[in-house]
């Protein structure tokens, strides 16, 4: 998901650089429907509280699912002692997983929250060890993912005798459906100075006839280990930092300087699988646009259009700008929503002959676009078009909701770190 040429918009992050502990609070809290109240789990102190789930069902389109007044009910702890008020934290929404879980990040807390139900699922405190010393308590690190939570926990050990202090530390995989831990596995045992602060984990898809991987990219290692057992399966030399893992073996890195360089690394070894160089008048994006990888093709939408390459090969398959008329742009792979000439219109991407659709309307900014229904910053409020006709469909969003941002969409959910609102499921 991408911004046109103006006003400039963050682009959507892709599958592995996500709203990461996002912590922009924004203020408001109406909705379109009456919501759910959300149904607070009391914290446990080494297993997660589970809440079984009602049978889901999409909320209307407009629907505001969670927002910063249920954020601050999930995120209050229990009293402890009557003359104490309850400790309330600003929780945040750091990701909406597929299966339509968002889960919401209350300090020392993890929750997840079934979208569709409108109920909580389970919250626990993700990372932390009871049985820990309160003296020196272990460095926690929490990273998202589409199909687990990772928790680095790095422990100093003291020195004694003759050996120096040194750290260890271990991974552990949760399952975001339930919050309870999958497997956990020590990180580089041999490493007596690892740090896991700075660490990133991504998902790579499964190849035929092969497991998911879970890459862990540390300051000095990268490591892939068997999503579903933690089993180490391969270490390499690290890829450089502005490399973003896409596909079942390849990495992609840029070089946003002019010419552009774009160089496809072998995720196991970190070796050159291809490399390409192309004028910057000649491409669209930035090095800060994340990219979408849809089968083999690679998308970029930058400011002004987008480009596409074959991830395998490193072919540029299409650079195509936007008409000079767009004023407001928002993509994604399939749809391109824009204001042209005081009307919004949708059109198939890359297709600009014939609009799909088009209605009057004063100046609008698209943010959020699915094949259901789109998101609109309009003068009047945020709106909610039907993706079919164009028809408003019945919202009392406001402004303060959603911010002016694009937002992320995940299973029909447009979200941002403080409000979830219903879109509907795509088709």
């Amino acid at each position: 998901m991408a911004t046109g040429s103006t006003p400039a918009h963050q682009t959507r992050i892709a599958v592995a650089v996500s709203l990461l502990l996002a912590g922009l609070l924004v203020a408001g809290c109406s909705s379109a429907a009456k919501r759910p109240a959300p149904v607070s789990a009391t914290p446990a102190e080494t297993t997660a509280t589970v809440t079984q789930a009602p049978t889901a069902s999409t909320p209307p389109p407009g629907t505001v699912v969670l927002d910063q007044n249920q954020l601050a009910t999930i995120c209050t702890s229990p009293q402890t002692d009557s003359t104490d008020p309850p400790a309330t934290v600003a929780g945040s929404i750091t990701s909406v997983v597929p299966g339509a879980i968002a889960i919401i990040s209350c300090g020392t807390q993890v929750a997840g929250y079934d979208l569709n139900a409108g109920q909580m699922l389970w919250q626990q405190p993700i990372g932390t060890d009871a049985s820990a010393s309160s003296d020196s308590p272990a460095k926690i690190t929490v990273v998202y993912a589409d199909h687990h939570i990772y928790a680095f926990e790095t422990d100093t050990v003291p020195a004694n005798g003759l050996i120096a202090a040194y750290n260890t530390a271990k991974l552990t995989a949760y399952d975001p459906k339930t919050g309870q831990p999958v497997w956990s596995q020590p990180v580089e045992p041999d490493n007596k100075q690892i740090d896991t602060s700075g660490a990133k984990v991504i998902e790579i898809p499964a190849k035929a006839g092969e497991q998911e991987q879970t890459i862990v990219s540390l300051s000095d290692a990268d490591i892939a280990l068997d999503s579903a057992s933690g089993k180490q399966l391969w270490k390499g030399v690290p890829l450089k930092q502005n490399a973003t893992y896409l596909g079942d073996n390849l990495a992609l890195q840029i070089d946003n300087s002019d010419p552009i360089v774009l160089t496809a690394l072998d995720n196991a070894t970190g070796r050159q699988v291809w490399q390409q160089t192309y004028p910057q008048s000649d491409l669209t994006f930035s090095a800060d646009v994340a990219p979408e990888l849809v089968g083999h093709t690679v998308w970029f939408f930058g400011k002004s259009g987008y480009d596409s390459f074959d991830l395998d090969k490193g072919t540029h398959t299409a650079h195509v700008l936007y008409p000079v008329s767009f004023q407001h742009v928002l993509s994604n792979t399939s749809l391109t929503m824009a204001y042209v000439d005081n009307s919004l219109r949708l059109f198939h991407v890359g297709d600009w002959s014939k609009p799909l659709w088009s209605v009057t309307s004063d100046d609008a900014t698209p943010l959020a676009v699915t094949d259901t229904a789109i998101l609109i910053s309009a003068a009047s409020g945020p709106q909610i078009l039907s993706a079919d006709v164009g028809s408003l469909l019945t919202t009392t969003l406001t402004a303060d909701e959603i911010g002016s941002s694009p937002l992320a969409v995940q299973d029909g959910f447009a979200f941002n770190s403080t409000t979830v609102i219903a879109l509907a499921p795509p088709r």
